[in-house]
């Protein structure tokens, strides 16, 4: 996903309570603006069915056609229904703990987050704020999805 010239993706793991249970988390940050900023990049996501997101008031909506492929413990991509891979993960990105992978071979389920992208200034390693910035200024998409593959 990302452009010549642009950041690097950023994604990392971790999880989140929902419906009363713990779940696995992904969080994707694609390095490439967007052309039209925020707005278009928020207009984007909901074109392609991933909903608002907001983790400090518990708002996930189960979302469909999309999913995520593990490949021997390791998360490979994400996909969408009809189209090619929409992120695939490299050597930095597709490491999950032993934790998040029980959690996903258990519930056959993660919450997808997905941030704008770009990173602001003197915020380059603090992804939790960056996290807790986009949900509350209601720019942060993604839901629960299936998780399918191998976990171990």
């Amino acid at each position: 996903m990302t452009d010549a010239g642009s950041e690097p993706d950023r994604g990392t793991s971790g999880s989140v309570r929902h419906r009363d249970a713990i779940f696995p988390l992904l969080v994707i940050q694609p390095g490439a603006f967007h052309p039209y900023g925020t707005p278009g990049y928020v207009a984007d996501m909901l074109s392609m069915g991933l909903r608002p997101v907001d983790l400090t008031r518990g708002a996930i909506d189960e979302i469909t056609g999309w999913q995520v492929r593990m490949e021997r413990g390791r998360v490979a991509e994400l996909t969408r229904r009809g189209t090619a891979a929409w992120w695939r993960a490299d050597a930095t990105t597709g490491g999950v703990d032993v934790e998040w992978r029980k959690a996903a071979k258990a519930r056959r389920q993660m919450v997808l987050l997905v941030l704008p992208p770009g990173r602001p200034a003197g915020e380059q390693d603090d992804i939790t704020g960056q996290m807790l910035r986009a949900c509350s200024e209601g720019v942060a998409s993604g839901g629960v999805i299936p998780v399918r593959g191998t976990f171990f």
